[in-house]
């Protein structure tokens, strides 16, 4: 049994830069001006992983990771030090060149796409023009590859009101391209995905969703998982994954050193890697108490509602903005 002051997940952010500007993207308004973590800085966070992740991974993301010249440099230290990682993309970078030099990293067990619309019109609604045709043609080069036998392949789906129908042939598509898991969320009002609500809330659609998802899981023979934080208001069924941020079970190394206990809030940071010579663990410790004690909101209504026991307020972070009440996606607050 772990410790409750135990670090579950580091996710390291290695860059903000990217090469697409997504409609939902929760980086898109938030990029800071200070320069990334230089080569030799991100080596010294992944040599402590071992010591101070209970899981002995690294989540690398962005950004885009791939724009990274060092990205290969980097994954090859982490191999060196014994560190698993997963890699979170958007995959038009990758290419055959690349995938040939991934092989040699058996360390990089799982690697996750985000795939937004499996049809050219939803896809390009998020990713923008002139990608769908790029998308196909990577994910064909990746299918034929060898290191696609080395790694599990994750799609991240997120649902939008642009590709709802979408959802029954998701089965279909993730077969085709060697998907060995796909998962299911929604957008969250951050960054570029504030500014674009109203054109990608799914709230109005979750009994259709849902029946949509249920045809898709009769079809398909990998698991297709749903990440939608009120699901219990849909299903009936009581299980939801607590917020790790309000856990204080992840942390978030920033592309400038900063550290945060949410991705989602960048201006909510506790203090910058450098500042604790890289030291994880040291780190850890001294921002798991402020970060606890940040998220624990309790909202006044919160003794009104039967469902509180399993939503805990939804987002801590949207609950915050929401002056201390619950999250306003919750269909019980908009009753």
């Amino acid at each position: 049994m772990c410790s409750s002051n135990t670090l579950n997940r580091l996710y390291l952010s290695i860059t903000d830069d990217c090469n697409l500007s997504c409609k939902h993207c929760f980086r898109g308004s938030n990029h800071n001006d200070q320069k990334d973590l230089k080569t030799d800085e991100i080596k010294k966070i992944i040599g402590n992983v071992r010591d101070s992740v209970l899981s002995k991974q690294i989540s690398l993301t962005g950004g885009e990771p791939f724009m990274r010249d060092d990205i290969i440099e980097i994954l090859e230290y982490a191999y060196s030090c014994n560190v698993n990682v997963d890699l979170s993309t958007n995959g038009l970078l990758l290419n055959n060149d690349i995938l040939e030099k991934l092989v040699k990293f058996d360390n990089i067990f799982y690697m996750q796409i985000s795939v937004d619309g499996i049809t050219k019109p939803s896809y390009e609604f998020i990713r923008g023009a002139n990608t769908y045709e790029r998308l196909i043609k990577v994910l064909s080069e990746l299918h034929s590859s060898e290191f696609l036998k080395q790694i599990d392949l994750m799609m991240i789906f997120l649902v939008t009101p642009q590709n709802i129908p979408e959802i029954v042939n998701i089965p279909e598509f993730a077969n085709q391209y060697g998907f060995d898991k796909v998962v299911l969320g929604e957008i969250l009002p951050f960054g570029n995905g504030n500014e674009n609500y109203q054109q990608l809330d799914i709230s109005p659609y979750m009994e259709t969703i849902y029946e949509n998802i249920r045809i898709a899981r009769e079809k398909s023979k990998i698991p297709i998982l749903d990440q939608f934080h009120f699901s219990f208001l849909y299903t009936g069924e009581n299980e939801i994954t607590p917020c790790t941020a309000k856990q204080g079970k992840i942390m978030v190394i920033e592309p400038n050193g900063n550290i945060l206990a949410c991705p989602y809030e960048p201006k909510l940071s506790f203090g910058n890697i450098r500042d604790y010579d890289f030291d994880i663990r040291s780190a850890y410790q001294d921002i798991r108490k402020k970060s606890v004690t940040y998220f624990q909101v309790v909202p006044s209504s919160s003794n009104k509602c039967i469902y509180y026991n399993e939503c805990q307020g939804g987002c801590p972070i949207l609950a915050i903005k929401n002056k201390g009440e619950c999250d306003s996606r919750c269909k019980k607050m908009k009753a």
